[in-house]
């Protein structure tokens, strides 16, 4: 969460300020992927909240590595925000790496495409992360892949992820004082110019 506290205590008072090259990971699949299924409704989310659209899309993007993460992928919780009060987590697990890549595989569908020899398993810690599966699954060991065949699900997860991170997190009641005041500001400059200051490429507010 340390990318996220940075870019947290800069929202207020600027909207991303982007130049054209800035755009050039949209050449980028895996980009493309991962705004399609949220980018419409997170928008709409951070208007109703006050908060520069660019700034929350670009934290989510930072933060999950454009959903590269294997926690991120199997529980949605692209943000990377920790446990509240009767949240569920994911558990402890262990899971196989491809020798040859590196990579964490934890869908079983695709694990069995593999030969014990070009994998290695290891044991993976708790992950102290909510886990935004249906609640029949989360918090257990079984369907880790399941928001890789469904992928509406998938997008509902991370909006819900973003939700809370949106209203609870940074909220205006938070308990980080600098959280605090960022939505103080950005409250002030939208009761100010309205709701278009939010898509606004500037720092001289």
């Amino acid at each position: 969460m340390k990318n996220t506290i940075f870019l947290l205590l800069t929202f207020c008072v600027i909207s991303v300020s982007f130049s054209q090259k800035n755009y050039s990971l949209r050449k980028y699949e895996h980009v493309k992927k991962f705004y399609k299924g949220i980018a419409e409704k997170a928008t709409e989310l951070c208007l109703k909240n006050n908060i520069p659209p660019a700034a929350l899309l670009a934290i989510t993007g930072l933060e999950s590595g454009w959903d590269s993460g294997y926690i991120g992928r199997i529980t949605g919780n692209i943000l990377s925000l920790g446990l509240r009060k009767g949240d569920i987590e994911l558990p402890a697990l262990r899971l196989p790496r491809l020798i040859k890549t590196k990579k964490i595989l934890f869908d079983s569908i695709e694990i069995l495409k593999y030969t014990e020899n070009e994998l290695k398993w290891e044991d993976r810690p708790e992950s102290l992360k909510k886990d935004y599966r249906p609640k029949n699954i989360a918090g257990t060991t079984y369907q880790l892949g399941y928001f890789n065949n469904h992928p509406k699900e998938k997008s509902k997860a991370q909006l819900a992820n973003i939700n809370d991170f949106v209203t609870v997190f940074i909220g205006r009641k938070s308990r980080l004082k600098a959280y605090r005041n960022a939505r103080k500001k950005m409250d002030d400059l939208v009761a100010l110019h309205g709701k278009s200051i939010l898509f606004k490429r500037t720092n001289s507010y």
